[in-house]
């Protein structure tokens, strides 16, 4: 199954309705809970990447930097 939502794709799966792939933080409460379980544990998807796109400019806006700033130390830890 495949959707846009992931929350939508959780639903499905404990409705019985499929295999779905969903982030592990999105999905680990119901592994946990015993409402799903893994497959493929072998399998790794793709890092897909994250990109910021912002104008040219001399100087940034300080929100600006600070938004970029947490993006990089987020991407990092969540491996992507």
């Amino acid at each position: 199954m495949n959707a846009d939502s992931a929350q939508f794709l959780l639903a499905a799966a404990k409705a019985g309705q499929g295999i779905v792939r969903v982030p592990n933080f999105i999905a680990r409460q119901n592994i946990e809970a015993g409402d799903l379980v893994t497959v493929l544990d072998d399998y790794q998807a793709l890092n897909l990447g994250m990109y910021a796109l912002y104008p040219e400019a001399r100087h940034l806006p300080r929100r600006v930097r600070l938004l970029l700033d947490f993006l990089v130390a987020h991407s990092k830890a969540c491996n992507i």
